[in-house]
């Protein structure tokens, strides 16, 4: 009788180690699969960060340029540097909103360098797209643009 008791001691142990087994491997892969999320998430967070600013500076820069040197070299270099984050990684990060800012700031920027429209009116484009980046980048890190930012 004693042989058969500790027969089912020793299959329920064994049972319990291997369902315990089993558990643990469970949760490994589903905390490796949440760290790999998150440290995709953490790169296109950076990474949307990193083309916003760089977009913004261009902008910036092209927005303040004398109107009488869109013939120059620098206002070119500039031109070109917006074009490929236009055509480039801005495109690969951004919400519609962005994309919307962005295209209104490429056609003021063509209008400007037409002397269709002044240097006020690319400004105000300019200032539309950093708050759309900005609005962007609240919504990507989840955050309550209304109460923490008082964003409109």
């Amino acid at each position: 009788m004693e042989d058969k008791s500790y027969n089912k001691w020793d299959i329920t142990t064994k049972i319990f180690s291997a369902l315990l087994t089993i558990i643990v491997i469970i949760i490994g892969i589903y905390q490796y699969s949440e760290n790999s999320i998150l440290e995709f998430k953490r790169g296109f967070y950076s990474t949307q960060l990193e083309q916003y600013k760089k977009l913004t500076e261009i902008t910036a820069k092209l927005s303040i340029i004398d109107p009488d040197s869109v013939k120059t070299s620098s206002f070119t270099k500039l031109k070109n540097e917006f074009r490929i984050c236009y055509y480039g990684t801005v495109n690969m990060v951004s919400d519609k909103r962005v994309e919307e800012a962005l295209i209104n700031y490429y056609k003021s920027l063509e209008e400007f360098e037409s002397k269709i429209i002044d240097s006020d009116e690319l400004q105000q484009k300019a200032l539309n797209l950093t708050q759309a980046c900005r609005k962007s980048i609240l919504k990507t890190w989840k955050l309550d643009t209304e109460k923490e930012y008082l964003l409109n």
